[in-house]
């Protein structure tokens, strides 16, 4: 989730350190990498919702155990485009890693004080998880909490993979973004090269390791479940895994090497590449063997696009990515040329204002939801009426975001704020 520095709402930097062909100089931040976060942290921010207000979530896409089933298409198509979010996250995370550490390096930070930072930060993620994300399920009502997590409190409508009882700590995604990030610090040393090697091999491993859906009962150790296989062990629940999205990571690490040396030729890519992955999932999923993990034994287009989540199998990874490379090249677009600043300044300020504070957003959107839903009450309103509070839950978390996203660039890059 790190940047480059820049103060926020600043005019565009000179295009001549962001065209076609140019490479980057100075510490300048690429809008396009925020407005995509931005784009996604909405997503993410209706899939909660849907969790907390209008409780028709639903995100069994385990390894194994029951699959999700929908009322119908709006339910369907409600989850099915938050899935963007994740691969998301971990991806433009990379890309942010890169560009931070280049940043730091300018400002005369070594090698290890890079190194530190993100193992510091990574492992702050990993507490705010265990801490602050759960108290805010909670808030939500322990139902709606449980119903996500899959844990058993009261009856539920699936459970992860593993022991069912009662939930102690759930392991969600920050705890999944704050060991890849730990990782990934270490890895900013390797070359280009390796590190694709390392992000393929992670990938298919885990389409290769994750064991058949017949074992899902079996009490793997909690530290197999943060490598590699989510799912719940006693009290305690992993989503996202290790192993399976630092491939992501590395990948997105990548990415921010090719933005530092030719960042408009980088954007341009993004195009073909996104469409070539979108298709390959969908040759993955028709072929119906490796790379699916499993499938979904329903018919109907809703079943066939049933990917696996928990952990990322290969399709769900390449249509994901793929959007989202399509995405981030359809904004460089709108973002390129001399209408540029009028579009940072305008309509799209926003999605500036959720990408540029990402970690604040999560919280803070957590919290508003969840109490949305606590005073709404246990039942729920259904999709259709959640729709406009989510909106308006958007525009209140907007001069919040601005207001934190000034606060913490008016820090001294030293400060520990920015480990926030």
């Amino acid at each position: 989730m790190a940047g480059r520095e820049g103060k926020p709402g600043a005019a565009v930097p000179p295009r001549d350190a962001r065209v076609l062909g140019s490479p980057m100089r100075g510490p300048v931040r690429l809008p396009e990498l925020d407005v995509l976060r931005g784009f996604i942290m909405i997503a993410m921010a209706l899939d909660h919702a849907n969790a907390f207000v209008a409780r028709a979530h639903s995100s069994g896409e385990f390894w194994a155990g029951a699959m999700p089933r929908y009322e119908g298409a709006l339910a369907f198509l409600t989850r099915f485009v938050t899935h963007l979010c994740a691969t998301g996250f971990f991806f433009l995370m990379g890309s942010g890693m890169t560009l931070f550490a280049e940043s730091r390096r300018r400002r005369g930070w070594t090698q290890a004080a890079i190194v530190r930072h993100f193992l510091s930060r990574g492992a702050l993620l990993v507490v705010l998880n265990l801490t602050i994300e759960n108290l805010a399920w909670l808030l939500g009502s322990a139902p709606v909490a449980a119903r996500f997590h899959g844990a058993a409190a009261g009856e539920l409508e699936l459970s992860a993979p593993g022991t069912s009882g009662g939930l102690l700590l759930a392991f969600s995604v920050l705890t999944g973004l704050g060991l890849a990030m730990m990782a990934g610090g270490v890895f900013l040393r390797l070359g280009s090269g390796v590190l694709l090697a390392l992000s393929v091999s992670a990938i298919l491993l885990t389409q290769a390791l994750t064991p058949d859906p017949s074992r899902g009962g079996i009490d793997y150790s909690v530290a197999s479940r943060l490598l590699l296989i989510p799912g719940q062990t006693g009290p305690y629940l992993v989503l996202y895994p290790l192993i399976p999205w630092l491939g992501l990571v590395g990948f997105g690490q990548v990415f921010g090497r090719l933005l530092l040396d030719r960042p408009g030729r980088s954007f341009a890519a993004c195009l073909p590449l996104g469409a070539a992955l979108v298709v390959l999932a969908l040759l993955v999923r028709v072929g119906g063997g490796f790379g699916n993990i499993r499938i979904d034994p329903g018919s109907g287009w809703m079943a066939f696009l049933s990917f696996v989540k928990y952990p990322p199998s290969l399709v769900f990874l390449c249509w994901t990515l793929g959007l989202d490379l399509v995405l981030l090249s359809l904004f460089a677009r709108m973002l390129a040329g001399s209408a540029g600043a009028e579009v940072i300044a305008g309509t799209w300020r926003p999605l500036l204002a959720f990408g540029r504070s990402p970690l604040f957003f999560y919280i803070a959107h957590l919290y508003l939801f969840a109490t949305i839903g606590l005073l709404l009450g246990p039942l729920g309103i259904g999709i259709p009426r959640m729709l406009p509070l989510w909106l308006l839950g958007l525009v209140a978390l907007y001069p919040m975001c601005r207001g934190y996203e000034g606060f913490k660039s008016s820090r001294h890059p030293e400060s520990w704020w920015r480990l926030l």
